[in-house]
């Protein structure tokens, strides 16, 4: 796949936006506590009964498509989207 001066100039230019962007003040008038509230009510979702579940579910269904003999890229899905549950408290602490 080659990039073109186009397609580079584009990438370029959505790096540099992405780096100019605030985090916590993008919408927030200032105010911190408006995403940490959020955050907090998200991360409790995750952390709780739900969030456990969705992810024995999504390892559970990942291993019955291995043992059904899908492909490796299906396979990855459930699996991946079950360790990102997993992890959703630390990413977000490295955002907010």
């Amino acid at each position: 796949m080659s990039l073109t001066s186009r397609n580079l100039f584009r990438f370029a230019i959505t790096v540099f936006i992405l780096f100019l962007a605030f985090d916590v003040y993008a919408a927030s008038g200032g105010d911190e506590e408006v995403f940490k509230k959020i955050t907090d009510k998200i991360i409790g979702w995750i952390d709780g009964g739900l969030g456990k579940m969705l992810v024995v579910i999504s390892l559970v269904i990942g291993v019955f498509m291995g043992v059904m003999g899908f492909k490796i890229q299906q396979i990855l899905i459930p699996i991946g989207l079950g360790l990102l549950l997993m992890s959703v408290k630390l990413i977000s602490g490295l955002f907010f």
